[in-house]
């Protein structure tokens, strides 16, 4: 009989601080490229100036309210990239949006009720499926109306079909004598009303908050998920097809979350103990390994066609040079070393990354460059672009665009969704074209803690802007 839920049996957890927890993953990180003869070193050389957009730059919406404080609204909008046209998908300063993003062609915005689908226009969708799980009771939970004995609530796949939960077995004493729970993790298809046992034995931290959780493939058949007590073990389960589960690893870190390529074909996740992990990179179909000639933390662009480290994040305290290592998608040959890092909530964050291939070439979006107060965008065979104020980069899977977040001013004191502060960042967005290099904002006045959430269609043609971000883990 399995009884309680690991964690909390919640569908949403919006924690949203003023002062963001600094998950610090600049550090010292000393990396020894196999092939460095190999790369070649590029810094920025002009700043790019943005151009007016055609159509009105979309603005957050603040209203006054008495005493000087002003209400800030969530929003969401979906930017048209050939024309800079903006739509506004969600607007609310009760009801936060936690996530946007695409599946299949559709847009989402996904709020405490659910997602909300969105044609390529911004129109209301009449496909898509909106998850939604909801938990009174320990071990029955209800999604889309249907009741389901023996499950709590957990995380949807990326097309809503399933759901990967945990269930407490027990509880075990660890070598320290600690009592900690014992749980399962499954899986349950909404649709068929079918359970699947993914792998069982795992041991609980009894109270951390440092793990990673789930990740889902990109086609929704596979998961990866850790241990978060015990030995940190890292598996991966096939949900739709073999129902098989193996063993990647050890260490179950936030830092340690593994990057799925979008067609889903890899997953590049840590081997090895702290501080000396390497990366390594699973071809899902054959169970092939191969050793990144890079020690980890490395990313995936959303395609697969290269691989990037060793930057955690851009750390502004850090006086140290930071580099960026692109190599290969075999994580064997260097291509190029950039200066500069990811921003920290840019990296790997959903479909959009800080890398992608070109028709001609990698494009790069990284701070911290010398001569660059901003972010510098790098395009193989070009000279780099230095979008000043420019704190977080987003590429488009194909490489055609990079939507980059700039730092424009503060504003406060604020009220929003849950939260209110002294003072929030203001930024506007820009789009740099990397076939013309024209640079057109296309949003402004944006609050959050941190740089808004950008993510952009497969196809590089649409850009969904979120904002104010969540904070917290």
């Amino acid at each position: 009989m399995r009884r309680g839920v690991f964690g909390a049996a919640v569908v949403v957890l919006l924690t949203m601080v003023a002062a963001a927890a600094a998950c610090d993953g600049g550090g010292d990180d000393e990396r020894t490229p196999a092939t460095a003869t190999a790369a070649r070193t590029e810094s920025p050389t002009g700043t790019a100036t943005p151009t007016t957009p055609p159509s009105p730059v979309p603005s957050a919406t603040r209203s006054a309210t008495p005493g000087g404080m002003q209400t800030v609204a969530s929003t969401v909008q979906l930017v048209d990239a050939t024309t800079g046209r903006a739509t506004t998908l969600y607007e609310s300063a009760t009801g936060a949006a936690f996530d946007a993003g695409f599946v299949q062609g559709l847009a989402y915005v996904a709020t405490a009720g659910g997602r909300t689908w969105f044609e390529s226009d911004g129109t209301p969708a009449t496909g898509g499926y909106t998850p939604v799980c909801q938990q009174q009771v320990t071990d029955v939970a209800t999604i889309g109306g249907v009741r389901f004995a023996g499950v709590n609530c957990g995380v949807f796949s990326p097309d809503g079909t399933r759901m990967a939960y945990q269930a407490i077995t027990g509880e075990t004493t660890l070598p320290s004598g600690q009592v900690v729970p014992e749980y399962e993790m499954w899986s349950v298809d909404v649709a068929a009303r079918e359970l699947r046992l993914l792998q069982q034995g795992l041991v609980a931290c009894g109270g951390c908050d440092g793990r990673f959780g789930v990740r889902w493939s990109n086609n929704s058949r596979y998961v990866v998920y850790a241990e978060s007590g015990g030995e940190q073990r890292q598996f991966l389960s096939d949900v739709t097809v073999s129902g098989a589960t193996h063993q990647l690893g050890t260490g179950a870190e936030i830092g340690d979350a593994p990057v799925w390529s979008s067609n889903s074909e890899r997953v590049v996740y840590p081997v090895g103990q702290h501080p000396d992990r390497q990366a390594r990179i699973e071809v899902v179909a054959t169970g092939e390994t191969i050793d990144v000639a890079a020690a980890w933390p490395v990313g995936m662009d959303v395609r697969g066609s290269y691989l990037y480290s060793p930057a955690w994040g851009y750390d502004p305290k850090q006086t140290a040079p930071q580099e960026t290592v692109l190599l290969d998608n075999q994580g064997s040959r260097v291509l190029a070393t950039l200066p500069g890092a990811p921003a920290g909530d840019a990296w790997n964050r959903g479909s959009s990354r800080p890398v992608a291939r070109a028709a001609t070439g990698y494009v790069a979006a990284l701070r911290g460059a010398p001569g660059c107060d901003g972010t510098t965008v790098y395009i193989e065979g070009a000279q780099p672009r230095c979008i000043a104020g420019g704190v977080a980069g987003a590429v488009a899977d194909g490489g055609e665009r990079v939507a980059v977040a700039r730092l424009t001013g503060t504003t406060g004191p604020v009220r929003g969704p849950s939260f209110e502060a002294l003072s929030l960042n203001l930024y506007a967005v820009d789009i740099v074209d990397v076939a013309t290099g024209s640079v057109t904002t296309v949003a402004t006045d944006l609050p959050g803690w941190t740089a808004p959430q950008m993510t952009w269609s497969g196809n590089g043609e649409r850009l969904l802007i979120l904002s104010p971000t969540a904070q917290g883990l």
